[in-house]
């Protein structure tokens, strides 16, 4: 009889950060493969809802915090001459966004 201590780590737990999030309304595309692009952006300041198209991603990353996936994009857009940097993190078990203005 065969006994197995402990169970094998699948994936690399990623160091909790501590940031700022807010819930973000994020229009996005899914690729064949199951990918999401964000095409539109739009966020809540007070009383001004932003709105924020021609997203640039710069880069993606997937992360595993406690064991709950995301998705962490680096992003850019321009609306009304102002460029705005920001991290979008997307949570594919409950289908949330999340954005972080860098």
């Amino acid at each position: 009889m065969a006994f197995e201590y402990g169970t094998p780590i699948l994936k690399r737990e990623s160091p909790v950060k501590r940031r700022c999030f807010s819930d973000a309304a994020v229009l996005c595309w899914f690729t064949s493969k199951g990918r999401a692009i964000p095409l539109l952006v739009k966020l809540q300041e007070g009383d001004e809802i932003i709105k924020l198209q021609n997203i640039k991603v710069h880069s993606l990353t997937e992360q595993f915090y406690a064991g709950i996936q995301t998705w962490e994009y680096e992003c850019s857009a321009y609306d009304e001459n102002k460029e705005y940097l920001f991290l979008l993190q997307y949570f594919p078990e409950n289908k949330r966004w999340k954005i972080e203005k860098i």
